[in-house]
């Protein structure tokens, strides 16, 4: 009996000691907010569903572009942050049609919104929505249209959507990170498009994006 009054005593003594660091540690934090830049290589590509559109390119493969940008992040405790980023973006994919392609080539910027968990002071994983606006777009080869700058018309042929794609995406966006110092980050990055840029009402066309960053980033924090 008096051997387990000795354990009993021991671990109420353990978990007091135990409370009152954590406590500590919490009381200690102060809420904040960190600022970083980030530059890097991306690559896009689209899932495409066209084949009722005689006007479609026959492929879409993916190419490289660069991101580039600007974010904040509020520490709302030693594990946790929302963070909200604005990224400038070239993107480039390939369009094949017929016997001809070219380069597409938007600019655009991203806008994300993401709650940030932090293991210790090196990994970090991130997840939350982001919109992506086309500000303009050039092809290299004008003899296939450029899908971003055509009105959207029927093809009568078809009657169905000529190939144009709108302004505006949206998506679910994925982020890891790896602090190498106090100050230099590895970031990974991958946004998932979940909107038809078709904007129509079709289930069996759609066009929607995806995109794989790699940058490094430096944090003010």
């Amino acid at each position: 009996m008096k051997l387990a009054l000795y354990i009993l005593l021991f671990l109420l003594i353990t978990a007091n000691i135990a409370v009152g660091q954590t406590y500590t540690a919490e009381m200690e934090f102060h809420q904040y907010t960190g600022w970083s830049i980030s530059l890097g290589p991306n690559i896009t590509s689209y899932r495409i569903n066209m084949q009722n559109s005689t006007d479609a390119p026959d492929k879409v493969t993916p190419a490289f572009g660069i991101d580039g940008g600007a974010a904040m992040e509020y520490h709302i405790s030693p594990e946790w942050s929302i963070q909200t980023g604005a990224m400038g973006s070239i993107e480039r994919i390939g369009l094949r049609k017929d016997d001809g392609k070219t380069t597409l080539t938007t600019f655009g910027i991203d806008l994300a919104l993401q709650a940030c968990w932090r293991n210790g002071k090196k990994l970090m994983l991130a997840v939350g929505p982001y919109t992506h606006f086309v500000f303009g777009s050039i092809t290299a080869n004008s003899t296939i249209p450029n899908p971003y700058r055509r009105g959207f018309a029927d093809d009568p042929r078809t009657n169905e959507p000529l190939f144009a794609l709108g302004d505006l995406n949206a998506g679910l966006a994925l982020t890891a990170g790896y602090k190498m110092t106090d100050n230099w980050q590895i970031v990974f990055d991958f946004k998932w498009g979940v909107t038809d840029m078709l904007n129509t009402d079709s289930h069996s066309m759609y066009v929607r994006p995806f995109k794989i960053g790699l940058r490094v980033e430096y944090c003010f924090d």
